[in-house]
């Protein structure tokens, strides 16, 4: 494995944290709309609208580079779909969550568990060596995240009582894992533009089934009318869908996807903030949350350590 220079971390880390401060109004928008129990927006269309928007606004640009390589991407189809369509997956299943189910918990299984699964993948399925810091640096960050998502007492979580459907935000979870680890194997002679028109696209074809059968079973196939609606598939469709993911796959090239995805703790740390702008008599940001944002940067620290701590140790001679 070639080593990142310190410029490329720093390049690689800010890319990061300015797709996941895009990410997290993801999260906000959510927990906007499944309180304010929107019937215009299911979860279901509310993905279908925000990746045909992304789909639509990016094929202008990309338009070009579609006919150059259409052969290359008919021969990759599958890939394409395949990618597009877990973000989708993912994209309903929070909305799910947030429509249906107790935000702590929609926190903890599709926020929490991303970094996780993206790790043991690649280290159970892919067999990537995972060096000690990045053990350590995962444990480090996701207490730091469940001590946010609990806020600081652990009754919040022992209380719970999740039932079988509570666990469908996990997919979300695993989705941006999958993401994450498979973005990176993109055809490398298309732009990441085009990549992730393509990838919208699969995401647009899959959500579009998704709400015809919806239709089908109430009926009524959802069409938006209030202004608000189209404020928030815009927002996801064109600062979410197109400058999140383009960021976030940015800093997956060119640091890498089990370094990139400790990143993801970030996303209720900026989600609590924005919430707090939101309504501040609801989120308060105290002692508690202060001490989150300090455990995840001191792991994301321990992560880009030059020197493994095993050697550190040994140097020490203990």
């Amino acid at each position: 494995m070639v080593a990142l220079s310190t410029k490329n971390k720093i390049i690689g880390s800010f890319f990061a944290l300015m797709g996941i401060l895009l990410f997290s109004t993801h999260l906000l928008l959510g927990y906007v709309q499944s309180h304010q129990r929107s019937e215009e927006l299911s979860p279901i269309s509310l993905t279908f609208y925000r990746w045909a928007t992304t789909f639509l606004f990016l094929l202008p640009f990309t338009i070009k580079d579609i006919k150059k390589h259409h052969q290359l991407i008919i021969k990759h189809a599958f890939y394409f779909l395949s990618l597009g369509g877990t973000l989708a997956l993912s994209n309903v299943a929070i909305y799910w969550g947030y429509h249906h189910s107790e935000p702590i918990l929609v926190n903890l299984f599709a926020v929490a568990t991303s970094p996780v699964f993206t790790i043991l993948i690649s280290f159970l399925f892919l067999k990537e060596v995972i060096p000690i810091n990045k053990w350590v640096a995962l444990i480090i960050t996701f207490i730091a995240c469940i001590i946010l998502i609990a806020n600081g007492s652990l009754d919040n979580l022992t209380h719970l009582r999740s039932r079988m459907y509570d666990f469908i935000p996990l997919i979300h979870g695993l989705g941006m894992a999958i993401y994450a680890i498979f973005s990176k194997r993109s055809v490398q002679q298309i732009s990441l533009v085009t990549f992730l028109c393509i990838i919208a696209l699969g995401a647009t074809l899959l959500s579009l089934i998704l709400a015809i059968g919806q239709s089908f079973e109430q009926h009524v196939f959802f069409v938006p009318s209030l202004y608000t609606s189209w404020i928030t598939i815009l927002w996801l469709g064109i600062l979410v869908g197109f400058a999140g993911y383009f960021l976030w796959s940015k800093a997956i090239r060119i640091i890498n996807p089990t370094s990139t995805i400790l990143f993801f703790y970030f996303l209720p740390v900026f989600a609590q903030i924005e919430m707090y702008i939101y309504n501040p008599n609801l989120h308060k940001i105290g002692l508690v949350q202060w001490f989150s944002i300090a455990l995840i940067i001191i792991g994301i620290i321990i992560n880009n350590l030059k020197t493994p701590l095993y050697k550190i140790h040994k140097r020490h001679g203990t």
